[in-house]
């Protein structure tokens, strides 16, 4: 959301880091974490509902399909706890958001649980208005409901600058332990090492039969090259294309090596600042320091790769059945803004502008839905 309206955030102490997973649902009103724990996850989604306002029904409702799609998608490996600002209330009638939200819950069978005290969660500033929108939703045959400890809605205090009073929910549950796994990658070729004349003899040798060879379809061509180059690798540069095996640490792409490579990073810079952060370039401790970070974002970079790599393989051997898929291709596609798509082909239509391409994309999600049932 824009900066000043608002938006939701979710909140962890590091020591539990490993417990928790970023999903990537929903649209800029939401924020979903996986949590291990127990026999079955938690899907915490955190949403922030647009406010009452003129033609904010869509939006509304736009923003409780999203929650649909991942009560739908998680709702068989997961616990879901749905919570947040709803703006809207089950316990009274008087605006419309009321009456849509009311209708959600009762047709996706959530809802609030009886150990949540009846109490006010909003009090407007004009001192006219208040209620209780701020809730724990959760699914009416949910197991998580049994480990419900208490739920505290706390009263107004004048340190709270906000005009909602704070919701605290408190589970009986005991985190489990994460493996780690080993992600594998092709290590850089070590050109320094590289024995050129055997580079150069390899290619000479196979290279007019390439070109002989050639039936002009460049695709080919150019595969076939590729072949080449990393057979003239092999030969001639020790241990070209060698995988590694690293152990993840931490979040999103962090890993062993990005690990070990940021530690390093920040010692050269502490030795550096501890000697006066000299500037001059040929300062042994300036050329160290540069020189670390280079291999840290070196260390990115491969994880990075490694990550796109992966992704792309998933979809290609994805099955039409797979609709975990098909909901993280929707999400990817709402929450790259930036990235502006100038032309799309669907089968033997063609679009060009911002409508035009919408209607392809919902035709083809439409197609999609039908192949599934």
């Amino acid at each position: 959301m824009k900066r000043g309206y608002g938006g939701v955030a979710i909140i962890w102490k590091k020591e539990i880091n490993e417990n928790i997973k970023e999903l990537i649902d929903g649209g800029n009103r939401i924020q979903a974490i996986h949590i291990q724990q127990g026999d079955k996850p938690i899907c915490l989604i955190n949403v922030y509902m647009p406010s009452d306002s003129k033609n904010a029904d869509i939006e509304y409702k736009d923003t409780l399909a999203q929650i649909d799609e991942m009560i739908e998608k998680y709702k068989d490996t997961h616990e879901i706890i749905v919570c947040g600002d709803m703006n809207g209330s089950l316990d009274r009638s008087s605006t419309p958001h009321d009456k849509i939200l009311k209708t959600f819950c009762k047709e996706k069978c959530i809802g609030n649980t009886e150990k949540c005290p009846v109490k006010e969660t909003f009090y407007h500033q004009n001192g006219m208005s208040k209620g209780q929108i701020d809730y724990f939703l959760f699914k009416s045959n949910s197991e998580i409901i049994n480990k419900i400890r208490q739920i505290d809605v706390l009263d107004t205090d004048p340190e709270n600058t906000s005009d909602h009073v704070p919701v605290i929910l408190t589970l009986n549950s005991q985190l489990k332990k994460v493996r780690e796994k080993a992600t594998t990658i092709i290590a850089k070729p070590k050109w320094t090492d590289c024995d050129h004349q055997i580079y150069k003899e390899v290619i000479n040798k196979d290279l007019p039969k390439l070109m002989q060879k050639s039936k002009g379809i460049i695709e080919q061509d150019i595969r076939n090259l590729e072949k080449l180059l990393h057979k003239a690798g092999e030969a001639a540069i020790p241990k070209y294309r060698r995988k590694i095996k690293i152990k993840s640490k931490g979040k999103a792409i962090w890993n062993e090596q990005i690990d070990k490579a940021s530690k390093q990073s920040k010692n050269a810079y502490k030795v550096w600042r501890q000697h006066g952060a000299p500037q001059e370039r040929s300062n042994e401790l300036k050329i160290k320091m540069t020189a670390a970070k280079r291999i840290l974002r070196k260390a990115q970079r491969q994880a990075y790769a490694s990550q796109r790599e992966s992704t792309a393989g998933k979809i290609m051997k994805a099955s039409n059945a797979d609709t975990k898929l098909f909901y993280k291709l929707i999400n990817m596609q709402r929450k790259t803004p930036l990235t502006n798509t100038k032309i799309l082909k669907l089968n033997e239509k063609t679009a060009e502008d911002g409508p035009s391409i919408m209607n392809i994309w919902q035709e083809h999600f439409q197609q999609l839905e039908l192949h599934q049932q």
